[in-house]
């Protein structure tokens, strides 16, 4: 049951530098409704991004496994904020940490949000990050 209300792809992806498969997995129904996580390597660093999208606020975690990336990602991330903005969210929160283990995606929410909305916030962070 559970499953049936996840959306879960396999996304390859090319970029100047790197190519890989990007893993999204999409909740968009009960308690987990409004949560995305993003799963990816890059030049062989593990990238990791969890996310909750609610009405007009995003929360959102980039995590990698290698201290040297991390100045990279803060830059990118205001990239990321400004695109968020850009598409009506008013509170956006995004944090960026090395994490050696890359973890699954756990936040809950309890407003449903259009899968729709969820998708659009997933693709900048994929976007931003994978070029």
């Amino acid at each position: 049951r559970t499953l049936s209300h996840q959306n879960y792809f396999c996304i390859p992806y090319q970029s100047d530098n790197s190519t890989g498969i990007i893993h999204l997995k999409v909740m968009e129904a009960g308690e987990e409704s409004g949560i995305f996580n993003i799963k990816f390597k890059k030049s062989g660093t593990d990238i990791t991004i969890e996310g909750k999208v609610e009405q007009n606020m995003i929360k959102a975690s980039i995590m990698c496994n290698d201290e040297s990336v991390l100045e990279a990602l803060n830059e990118q991330k205001e990239e990321i904020e400004a695109s968020l903005y850009e598409q009506e969210f008013n509170e956006v929160v995004i944090a960026v940490n090395e994490v050696r283990e890359q973890p699954e995606g756990n936040a809950k929410t309890a407003e449903k949000v259009s899968t729709g909305r969820i998708f659009r916030a997933a693709k900048i962070f994929i976007s931003k990050l994978t070029n």
